[in-house]
């Protein structure tokens, strides 16, 4: 029984490193107008386990109901500029929350970081807590690769 509580500890204890070093880092943040504006920040991360280096452009076209915006309406998600050094890594899903918890999935799973996508895209928010997320596999083998190696790139929205 003794031996079953070890093996379970320490295949826990494995799973827990592996998971903890993935982490959600905020790489923009912009304010909302009634003008149809294209936000763009470059976003950057490293997998220190690995030693690899990502980068990208990231860009979002939104319009805002009014000034100081309390509702946004993202027609655009770009990506460009995309590095990886050594290479490898990986885009996962992009999604869009909001305080209420909406989400919206558009799917750039397992695409290279290096290719440059837009996406026409239609959906509207209300601006409280609302950011975009863009999951990147910072990993070698991309998403075949360590799921500890997942790297959270955020991008929030305010009036």
């Amino acid at each position: 029984m003794k031996k079953k509580i070890l093996i379970a500890g320490l295949v826990f204890g494995a799973f827990s490193l592996v998971a903890s070093s993935a982490f959600a880092e905020l790489q923009g943040q912009f304010n909302l107008s009634a003008k149809t504006t294209k936000y763009t920040a470059s976003a950057e991360g490293t997998n220190f386990e690995e030693n690899l280096d990502y980068s990208y452009v990231h860009s979002n076209e939104i319009t805002g109901n009014k000034d100081k915006a309390t509702r946004a309406t993202f027609t655009e998600i770009e990506v460009r500029r995309g590095k990886s050094k050594p290479s490898g890594a990986q885009f996962g899903q992009y999604k869009i929350v909001n305080a209420s918890g909406e989400k919206r999935y558009h799917y750039f799973f397992s695409d290279s970081i290096t290719d440059d996508q837009t996406q026409s895209i239609n959906y509207k928010a209300d601006v409280e807590d609302l950011y975009a997320e863009m999951i990147v596999y910072a990993d070698k083998k991309g998403v075949d690769g360590i799921q500890g190696n997942i790297m959270y790139d955020r991008f929030a929205y305010t009036p």
